[in-house]
């Protein structure tokens, strides 16, 4: 069973409109929408405390064999390009030394990423913060996703989009940007599920 996760239902549309659901349920600070017994989407809430206890309601009751998280996420990397894609290979936490490396079965561009307690709307932060992680992205959940997918010994994927600069421009760009970009990593992405037929594999 595969589940996709993700912080906000908008970052999930573009993937649940190219599927029939069966139900949707609200479960915790979210919600899960159920495409069959072996392919689920999961909204979890924004946030460390709405994802973790979204989450952990969900694994009472699911049991996925592959959770992939899906998503927005700014740009710390000052190389990187608004609208790229990324496959996460590492994520820190500034609450932690060291990162959970994940698991990596695309060809999308490798990434580092760093999981913050909100959002980074300044510049300063965001080079102190690239300076000492190498981070390219930053985003508010990932890390404790793969944590709990660690702790349940579930398989973990991390496709992330970089919508804005993670800076004081940051909430204008990601509104301006946020509809056009997940459906860009929708259109990246979704063929990777299926032609890797990890929907019905899981």
């Amino acid at each position: 069973m595969i589940t996709i996760i993700s912080a906000l239902k908008g970052e999930l549309e573009p993937f649940i409109n190219r599927f029939v659901l069966r139900e949707k349920n609200t479960i915790a600070q979210g919600s899960v929408y159920i495409v069959n017994d072996r392919f689920h989407f999961l909204r979890l809430g924004v946030g460390k405390e709405s994802c973790r206890s979204t989450l952990f309601a969900y694994l009472k009751i699911y049991h996925p064999k592959l959770l992939i998280n899906i998503g927005t996420a700014g740009a710390i990397n000052p190389k990187i390009d608004e609208g790229s894609v990324f496959n996460i290979e590492k994520i820190y936490t500034v609450r932690k030394d060291t990162p959970l490396i994940l698991d990596s079965i695309n060809e999308l561009k490798p990434g580092v990423l760093l999981t913050i307690d909100k959002p980074l709307l300044d510049a300063s932060l965001r080079k102190d913060f690239f300076e000492e992680y190498k981070a390219d992205l930053v985003d508010m959940e990932a890390y404790y996703c793969s944590e709990i997918a660690l702790q349940h010994h579930i398989e973990f994927i991390s496709w992330k989009i970089a919508t804005d600069s993670a800076d004081e421009n940051t909430i204008t760009d990601f509104k301006k940007n946020f509809k056009r970009l997940t459906n860009k990593l929708a259109h990246k992405v979704i063929p990777l599920l299926l032609e890797n037929k990890l929907v019905s594999y899981y």
